[in-house]
This record gives C-alpha cells, sequence and structure tokens, in this order.
C-alpha cells in the first residue's frame, strides 16, 4: 500500500465513526451496551474506539520509522518549545 491508500484508508476509519457519532442522542450516549462481556455506555465506547485506532496509527508510525529510519516529522517546522 503507499501512502496515498494508506491516508485514504486511515481517512475512512476516522470519518465514518464521527459521522455515526455526531447522530447519537444524549440517551445513545448514557446508554450501556454489552460489547465482548463488558458493560460500556456509549461515551466508553467511542472513547475506546479512537484510543483503538490511535494505537494501530502508531504502530503504523514506528514500523514505518522501523524500516525507513527516517524521522517522519510530524511536527517539522514547528517550535513545540513555545511556552504562553
Amino acid at each position: 500500500m503507499n501512502k496515498k491508500e494508506l491516508h485514504q484508508v486511515i481517512s475512512h476509519s476516522i470519518m465514518e465513526p464521527c459521522k455515526i457519532i455526531e447522530q447519537l442522542s444524549i440517551e445513545q450516549f448514557e446508554k450501556y451496551y454489552s460489547i465482548q462481556g463488558f458493560k460500556l455506555t456509549g461515551v466508553s465506547v467511542a472513547v475506546h474506539i479512537s484510543e483503538h485506532l490511535s494505537y494501530h496509527v502508531g504502530q503504523v508510525g514506528v514500523i514505518t520509522k522501523m524500516i525507513s529510519d527516517k524521522d517522519l516529522e510530524f511536527y517539522a517546522g514547528l517550535n513545540l518549545n513555545i511556552t504562553d
């Protein structure tokens, strides 16, 4: 998979759940769901999904850095030491 294809897959994996989450009611966020033997609220499910995707995107980054032996420059051009 090339960079453009990977970007499309990840973008789609982010946007589709966002569309669903935007349509949920407060009641659906507060409701408990049984998922893989766990009782979780809708909020907990949404947080878990974002954490899970973030974990896998991080894995892609680490593996890419290992294979290419390059800094991925996520923060290139930004001074991360600026304080307000």
